[in-house]
């Protein structure tokens, strides 16, 4: 990306000092020649060469013109450019954040499945032997949320295995 944005400045630059050649050369060019000329010059018959050098210097900057409508284009399209490249720049620090945030998610959060677990366990001592134990009327959530959260505890460990090599 650095390489291209380089590019890109070089090419403006070298565009530039072409542009500032010429406009030195069209001055130069008018004061040499051009303001020399006076009123009865344009009307003697021998002086035709006058209409050629004016034709001649108008079409040179027509082009110049031309061209730069072409860098002004050029230099909007790297303007566009760079508002993309600050977007991903800043989409790139963000996902840096994102991820270390998700990281530090996952270093803390087997802890906590293990105490659920623990809790859940003692849960599930508490709906014991029968009825009349505190937690007997949960006793199947408590079972389906021990078997969901090993489950997750499982997958956490594939994740990071994979993703977040210790």
């Amino acid at each position: 990306m650095k390489a291209e944005i380089k590019k890109h400045i070089d090419q403006i630059d070298k565009k530039m000092y072409g542009f500032e050649n010429e406009k030195r050369d069209f001055f130069q060019f008018q004061k040499q020649k051009l303001e020399l000329y006076q009123q009865k010059d344009f009307l003697a018959l021998e002086n035709t060469g006058i209409i050629v050098e004016v034709r001649e210097f108008k079409a040179r900057i027509e082009d110049a013109n031309n061209r730069l409508f072409e860098l002004d284009d050029y230099l909007k399209m790297c303007g566009i450019k760079k508002d993309c490249y600050q977007k991903i720049n800043t989409l790139n620090k963000d996902l840096d954040i994102d991820m270390t945030n998700l990281k530090d998610f996952f270093s803390t959060l087997p802890t906590e499945i293990e105490q659920m677990l623990l809790t859940l366990k003692e849960m599930k001592n508490g709906s014991e032997p029968d009825e009349s134990a505190d937690y007997h009327a949960k006793k199947s959530q408590i079972i389906y949320q021990t078997k969901n959260l090993e489950d997750v505890k499982k997958k956490i460990n594939d994740i990071e295995g994979e993703y977040f090599a210790k």
